[in-house]
């Protein structure tokens, strides 16, 4: 037996063909021409979602998720990627593309958000494509009067999934093919104008059963004398599904003749910035087993693995494919827990990541009375439990006009405790609280004066070499109102060759008014003034 590690899925490889039909532009000609990142996200794993989108820019795959849910998306060569059409499928993990230009189509069947920079959005808001769907037994030909492409949609029909192979042959609008026990789709731009299916086949057109183009939608007839299937061969001589199950969370077991086997693997390590990232575990069955037993090795990918699909190929390229129905658990019990996070967004505001119960946030508290200030306070925080995110805020005033959340202290459901300083407290302090109002002579003609103030006086003494001096003086300067901290110099030769400055005289908005003597004035005299 003989095995391979590829990048995620093989089994989507090929190329799909651009939508035309769906080539208006939805949002209008203003729509944007920049690059964005959308990205497909299956968080809650419950099954493979799949997705088709179309744009009328370009798309290319990206391990950006642009604010999404997930963090990193899987690169790989394995979507079917058009410069202007992606199709995939996602598990528990993302897939990320940077597209230009508008979303002109969007499908997506199965429990996977879609996300563009990090915001959700409906894809029941945007055209999506018309996929005919049929499963049976039987082959067929169709005909449509524009283009068409195989694809894993169904349409919404209860069928099984849809498989990718080399035996169907697209030629420009006109298709022939064949599946047996399986499902062939294909997405179709315009009008079918032909269809011819076996009678083993029932197909259908967006969910509903189909017929032809003469008869519309309606009852599909001939599934009465479809070949049960049974046993290692079908009555045609046609080798029967292989069935899959999954015994525990990385192995598969196959009963049947088949020839190859894909397990899609989930895998996680303790980079919280690189996973959970999608590989797939290819399996050759090389001695022609019918029951065999697959599981991923340990570390094979990674730490903590989870095998979340298989696709097993037997028969003539035909595929079969299961879901693990136990994956949500096994994730659970195998990946490591998220480690909680204690974040600031603001000076008085803290973002908790992770099912808590309760918080405790120390806040640095100021008023303007500054014998009574600054404070400690705490503000407690009772959380749900339940909630997996939060954001808490001190209410405005909650202990004082001047709040600065300094600390924080959060408690989890298994009693674990997070202790987080705000990295910012120093510059949320400088912002928040108001300045002491004061002031200062910085040397012979300059004072600095703290706090925003309407008008400043400074009493010059001034002499020259005259003598009728010294003689007093006053320089006004008028503030700005805004500036918190303020210097202000008399200019040299303002009123004479030689100056000091006395006394100055501040006036605030409020009207408060501070007044301050020059202590070194005596000094300045000797030194400034000629003998």
């Amino acid at each position: 037996m003989t095995r391979q590690n590829q990048t995620r899925r093989r089994f989507l490889a090929g190329s799909a063909a651009t939508l035309g039909s769906l080539s208006v532009l939805t949002g209008g000609a203003g729509a944007r021409t920049s690059t964005r990142i959308l990205a497909v996200v299956n968080a809650t794993g419950d099954g493979p979602a799949k997705y088709r989108f179309s744009v009328d820019g370009d798309v290319e795959k990206t391990t950006e998720t642009g604010g999404a849910p997930n963090g990193f998306a899987s690169l790989n060569d394995d979507d079917r990627l058009t410069e202007t059409t992606a199709e995939g499928r996602v598990h528990g993990g993302a897939d990320a593309y940077r597209i230009s230009g508008s979303l002109t189509s969007l499908v997506v069947e199965g429990g996977a958000g879609v996300y563009v920079d990090g915001e959700e959005i409906d894809a029941g808001d945007y055209p999506s494509p018309s996929v005919l769907a049929m499963t049976g037994d039987g082959e067929y030909t169709f005909s449509a009067d524009g283009s068409v492409a195989k694809t894993i949609l169904t349409g919404g029909a209860d069928v099984p999934p849809a498989s990718l192979n080399d035996a169907d042959t697209v030629d420009g609008t006109d298709v022939s093919g064949s599946t047996f026990g399986g499902t062939d789709a294909y997405v179709v731009d315009g009008e079918l104008t032909e269809f011819d299916p076996a009678d083993g086949l029932t197909a259908f057109l967006d969910g509903e059963e189909y017929t032809g183009p003469s008869d519309g939608r309606g009852e599909t007839g001939g599934t009465d004398d479809a070949d049960d299937t049974g046993g290692d061969e079908d009555d045609g001589g046609e080798t029967a599904a292989p069935e899959l199950s999954f015994p525990d969370c990385t192995t598969v077991e196959i009963s049947g003749s088949f020839e190859a086997a894909s397990l899609e693997v989930l895998v996680e390590d303790d980079d919280p910035e690189t996973t959970p990232m999608e590989q797939v575990y290819e399996y050759e069955n090389d001695d022609g087993a019918t029951e065999a037993t697959v599981s991923v090795p340990a570390d094979e990918f990674g730490p903590y693995q989870v095998v979340e699909y298989a696709i097993v190929t037997y028969g003539d390229g035909r595929t079969v494919e299961a879901t693990n129905p136990d994956a949500g658990a096994c994730r659970d019990e195998t990946f490591p827990a998220t480690e909680p996070t204690v974040e600031f967004p603001d000076c008085t505001t803290v973002e908790i990541s992770g099912s808590f119960e309760a918080a405790s946030l120390e806040v640095l508290v100021e008023d303007d009375d500054p014998e009574t200030t600054p404070m400690e306070q705490v503000y407690e925080y009772e959380h749900d439990g339940e909630s997996e995110d939060a954001t808490v805020s001190v209410p405005d005033d909650e202990f004082g006009p001047y709040q600065v959340v300094e600390y924080a202290t959060v408690t989890y459901d298994d009693g674990r405790t997070v202790e987080a300083t705000n990295p910012d407290a120093g510059a949320c302090r400088d912002e928040t609280f108001p300045v002491e109002r004061s002031l200062e002579f910085v040397d012979c003609t300059t004072v600095h004066v703290a706090g925003a103030f309407d008008d400043l006086s400074i009493e010059v003494l001034v002499r020259d070499d005259m003598p009728t001096t010294p003689m007093e003086q006053v320089y006004e300067h008028e503030g700005d109102g805004e500036s918190e901290e303020t210097t202000v110099s008399v200019p040299d030769g303002e009123f004479g060759p030689y100056q000091v400055a006395e006394r100055a005289t501040v006036v605030y908005p409020d009207g408060e008014v501070v007044e301050a003597t020059n202590p070194d004035a005596g000094t300045c005299r000797d030194e400034t003034f000629p003998e």
